[in-house]
């Protein structure tokens, strides 16, 4: 079994919620914390902020980012397997299990698939989505 295989294979992971992908984005820019993983605290590097304008660039930033991968898989003729955050958050093994199918690769007998990474959003992540909300609304 070769494990480098004939034919290139995309996976593209996205995140339907733009305002929470944002608002993660623009806190770990601003703490410093982009993951964090079970036993691996870390303090962070500076104090949170509500920033809508920083949100606002991030979002469109992020939106941008989506057409051109969308361009890219529409110009090249690709169709990659398509994965949203909220269905890995939801069910990380099963997403797992999809993954080792469209790559063909065999699952093992006593799979175990899981993560030691921990969601990072927390009561501020809430009071800052209100917050944008509330003012993008007006």
């Amino acid at each position: 079994m070769s494990y480098f295989p004939s034919e290139v294979k995309y996976i593209y992971l996205r995140r339907r919620n733009k305002v929470r992908q944002g608002i993660s984005r623009v806190k770990a820019m601003q703490n410093g914390i982009w993951r964090i993983r079970e036993g691996n605290r870390q303090e962070p590097v500076a104090t949170l902020h509500f920033d809508y304008e920083s949100i606002a660039d991030c979002i469109t930033w992020l939106k941008r980012q989506e057409k051109g991968w969308e361009r890219f898989f529409k110009a090249h003729g690709i169709s990659p397997l398509r994965i949203e955050y909220e269905e890995l958050v939801r069910d990380f093994r099963g997403t797992g299990v999809r993954i080792f199918e469209y790559l063909g690769i065999p699952l093992p007998v006593r799979l175990e698939l899981k993560t030691d990474m921990i969601k990072q959003s927390d009561a501020l992540s809430e009071e800052i989505v209100w917050r944008f909300s509330l003012r993008r609304s007006c």
